[in-house]
């Protein structure tokens, strides 16, 4: 138990979400993503501001599992966004269309798929679209060999991939 704790005369509670412990260091890792130069920018008393106004701990190691979620979903509020970093395993994200307008089905396809990485629905890299149109179209008898897959697919395969798209949008 902290000093801070003990003088205010609150205890950490047991932990009772029982999120598994990958879930439960994963999200301190975030919540101290947020506090840095890769989020928020917050100083050390800001950011143990936060933590207190959001659970009423100053430490992410003296809080349990919900206490933890209710912390990331305060700094959440903030405007913390998380970007992938090394869970994108260094690979390339889907390139950005800025300042372009969407022209073709496959570029509107492509545009969909980083929303939804910014969502954080997906990864939002572009390996993993190729590999979400091979699920989706490999039983329809489209076949590719090492090339863009939107290039290969028709006006109406594509049309069911932006449906297929919006509709994972909508249920963010």
């Amino acid at each position: 138990m902290t000093e801070r704790n003990r003088r205010a005369g609150t205890r950490p509670a047991p932990t009772t979400a029982g999120l598994p412990d990958d879930e439960r260091k994963r999200l301190i890792r975030l919540i101290h993503v947020a506090k840095g130069p890769k989020g928020l920018r917050l100083s050390d008393d800001a950011y143990r501001d936060v933590l207190e106004g959001a659970t009423g701990l100053r430490s992410c190691s003296a809080m349990n599992d919900g206490q933890l979620i209710q912390a990331y979903r305060a700094f959440q509020d903030l405007g913390f966004v998380p970007t992938g970093g090394k869970a994108t395993g260094g690979k390339a994200r889907s390139p950005a269309s800025k300042h372009k307008r969407v022209k073709t089905q496959a570029d509107k396809v492509r545009a969909l798929w980083i929303e939804l990485g910014k969502a954080g629905i997906t990864s939002g890299r572009e390996d993993a679209l190729q590999s979400w149109l091979d699920r989706m179209f490999a039983r329809k008898g489209v076949a590719w060999a090492n090339q863009d897959r939107l290039k290969c697919l028709s006006r109406e395969q594509l049309r069911t991939a932006i449906e297929s798209l919006k509709k994972m949008l909508e249920r963010e």
